[in-house]
């Protein structure tokens, strides 16, 4: 619970509710507030809660029955709203499972809330990219919510869109849920980078691709496997692969060398699904491994720099 200059206090969804919050994200007033912060009221009108899922403790998604003012057409609008900070997990719910078959979106979170997601949460900046990359194919609104009491104990609730995106004439082709996949792994692994004290420029907030450039190595996680590159000349690769095979020798994976392109690639097989199958806990392991993985061309170089030395 924050204080400001104004004698405000700020509250999470839990002291501004008291009881249980998710039951007012299921009501017609609530609804309406949302529907005006994310600018459909003016186009809309509300008819009725089609359906709840209860997804876990911190959240609650809500699809609504609502109607075009201008032909009477009905159409879904889905709510998820989160106690806590918002999160990969809730973003590819919105767009791609619960929400995959309505017009209208929204992703709401508690700004007040001390609650984290386990694995990545929505940091305006990537919030910011995310739908950037969505604005043409769909629309989706990102709504930060601040519960208040003043000094008179005067409860008040405000909804203010962060980020939106609407469904307009796009060049691009619509992101896919593999594309959102990848870039909670990039995610991940930035993070694993800052925690390992890394304070080099670590380029783009999100990566869409599955891809990872090193100074020594380039690693791209394909649906079947990982694909490692290395450039090597074709005496650097006979010496590591008679002298030094031991030090880079690994049970899980295998090793190819284009003497055209003075090129080694090493494949890794482990489908990508098992990290977006996997619970935020795992992912960080996943993404540390994928890092490491990257690294192995710092390895190779530094066996070959050792070659240099002994001649």
């Amino acid at each position: 619970m924050k204080e400001n200059e104004n004698n405000l206090k700020h509250l999470c969804f839990e002291e501004y509710f008291q009881d249980d919050w998710r039951k007012h994200f299921q009501e017609k007033e609530t609804v309406q507030s949302i529907m005006d912060a994310a600018g459909l009221s003016s186009s809309h009108d509300f008819v009725q809660i089609n359906s709840r899922y209860l997804i876990d403790d911190n959240r609650i998604a809500v699809i609504a029955l609502i109607k075009r003012k201008s032909d009477n057409i009905l159409e879904k609008l889905i709510i998820d709203a989160i106690a806590g900070r918002s999160s990969f997990e809730q973003l590819i719910d919105v767009v791609y499972n619960i929400g995959s078959d309505c017009d209208y979106r929204v992703a709401l979170f508690d700004q007040n809330s001390k609650n984290y997601p386990e694995g990545i949460y929505m940091a305006e900046p990537v919030m910011h990219e995310l739908i950037e990359r969505i604005d043409g194919h769909l629309f989706l609104c990102w709504i930060n919510v601040d519960a208040t009491r003043d000094e008179h104990g005067i409860l008040k609730i405000n909804y203010a869109s962060m980020e939106s995106a609407t469904k307009h004439p796009c060049p691009f082709d619509a992101p896919t849920r593999r594309d959102f996949e990848y870039a909670e792994l990039f995610r991940y692994t930035m993070e694993v980078l800052t925690s390992e004290g890394f304070s080099g420029e670590i380029g783009p907030f999100i990566r869409f691709d599955g891809f990872l450039d090193d100074e020594d190595a380039n690693i791209e996680w394909e649906k079947d496997k990982m694909v490692l590159e290395i450039e090597i000349d074709q005496d650097d690769f006979i010496y590591l692969f008679t002298k030094r095979y031991d030090d880079i020798l690994r049970d899980d994976h295998s090793y190819a060398y284009s003497k055209e392109k003075n090129l080694l690639t090493i494949t890794i097989n482990i489908p990508f699904q098992n990290f977006s199958n996997s619970l935020p806990r795992d992912k960080w392991d996943m993404a540390h491994d994928y890092y490491r993985n990257v690294r192995i061309g710092t390895v190779i170089k530094n066996l070959i720099a050792e070659r240099e030395d002994d001649e």
